[in-house]
């Protein structure tokens, strides 16, 4: 299945939720764009909260009726250190073929019900060094996942708090339950330059390089 399609479809339905005004959305290609977005917002809105997704497309294995998705390091090290706890999360989409994806958007008559589509799993719930997460389908409508990972032979399974359906994460930015202030995460950045700028004398160039695909920066102005 096309990862763009499913990626659009998410955000068509879950940036509606909110009123305009109330929230402004970036997809950076680099770092430059990432850190410019939060140096504009800072300015005039420092208590403002933003939270970062990062959209993954898993693999639908249908003898197991199970997902899995990929995990970098990368990504890993800049929502961990970023970002608080339930401040990075990943999306994944859980409609198994384009036939399923087709009649979701006939069938389901608001934002929130197709936003249920799609489980939303906190960065910091996962070990540093975890490459794949798992768990098996379930019916999204009315139930939710049990996703885990591996860990020396064993089936680790993130606690509920840290997971959820997506319709969900928008009444959690909506309260202000999750995100960080952008003039914390400013000066994270500085802190965790190494992150972004190994060679910090070559930082101009350094900030050309793509952050993660599918990274996308929701900022909540309330």
């Amino acid at each position: 299945m096309n990862i763009h399609i499913q990626e659009q479809l998410f955000l068509k339905y879950f940036l509606s939720t909110f009123k305009l005004g109330e929230v402004v959305y970036n997809a950076p290609e680099n770092w430059a764009g990432y850190k410019a977005h939060i140096d504009h917002l800072n300015e005039t809105h420092p208590t403002a909260k933003q939270v970062l997704f990062n959209f993954k497309l898993p693999v639908y294995d249908a003898e197991r009726n199970a997902f899995s998705f990929q995990i970098y390091r990368k990504e890993q090290e800049v929502m961990a250190n970023l970002y608080p706890t339930k401040a990075a999360w990943y999306i994944v989409p859980v409609y198994t073929s384009t036939e399923v994806l087709t009649n979701a958007q006939i069938t389901n008559k608001s934002s929130d019900s197709f936003a249920r589509g799609f489980v939303a799993i906190a960065a910091s719930s996962i070990d540093y060094g975890t490459s794949k997460i798992h768990f098996d389908n379930f019916k999204y409508e009315t139930s939710k996942p049990k996703p885990y990972f591996s860990k020396n032979g064993n089936q680790i399974f993130l606690h509920p708090d840290q997971y959820t359906k997506s319709n969900l994460l928008a009444k959690l930015i909506k309260s202000k339950d999750i995100g960080i202030d952008l003039e914390l995460l400013e000066n994270r950045l500085d802190k965790y330059k190494h992150i972004w700028s190994p060679n910090i004398d070559a930082a101009e160039e350094t900030e050309q390089v793509e952050l993660f695909p599918h990274a996308q920066q929701i900022t909540f102005l309330g």
